[in-house]
This record gives C-alpha cells, structure tokens and sequence, in this order.
C-alpha cells in the first residue's frame, strides 16, 4: 500500500456510519474495535477493524474500514427451504405411514 492510502482514524470516522446521521462514530470507539473488536449481534462473530502504528499513531485505510463496515452489519445466510411437489409430499406421507404400520404404530 501507498503512504497516502493510510487515513488517521479521525478521517476514518468520517467514512463510517454512526448512530446519529450524518455523524462518524467517535474516535474512542474505532479505536475500540480496533483493539478489542465489537461483535455482530446477528451473527455473534468478533469484527476488529485493522490498523497500523505509524510514528505512534494509528492508521487505517478506506479498504479496511469498508471490510469492517461489511462483516459488522452482515446478515446471517438464510437456507431456503426445500419445496416438494405435491407428488413428492404423497410419496413421502406413503413411505412414513408403510414404516409407522411396519413398526406397528396405529
């Protein structure tokens, strides 16, 4: 990466979203989840935004925070359910009541 890539984390709050709009979240909170992660509360994976010390200071990029942004508000995948035919549901009902009778259930 270049040296002009890196953002100091009060740039970085510019380009995050925050509670209140049109408002970065505070720069004690990046740093925050930079040090100790904050958690998808829809997944329950740890996110932590990357950063580098330069000179002491704390610096990030736009790439890193757009990484963090997307796996901190990701959504869980949702399986689609398996849709049977009508045929399919019959045959199946069938089956299971062969078996229910075989082991002589009523």
């Amino acid at each position: 990466m270049k040296s002009s890539d890196y953002m100091t984390l009060v740039q970085a709050s510019k380009h995050m979203r925050g509670k209140r709009a049109g408002q970065g979240p505070h720069v004690d909170s990046i740093r925050r989840w930079i040090s100790e992660g904050v958690k998808n509360r829809l997944t329950g994976e740890l996110c932590r935004l990357k950063a580098v010390i330069v000179s002491g200071q704390l610096l990030t990029t736009q790439a890193w925070v757009e990484e963090f942004e997307a796996a901190r508000h990701a959504r869980p995948e949702v399986q689609q359910p398996v849709l049977r035919t009508l045929a399919q549901t019959t045959r199946a009902a069938e089956r299971a009541g062969a078996r229910l009778d075989r082991a002589g259930v009523k």
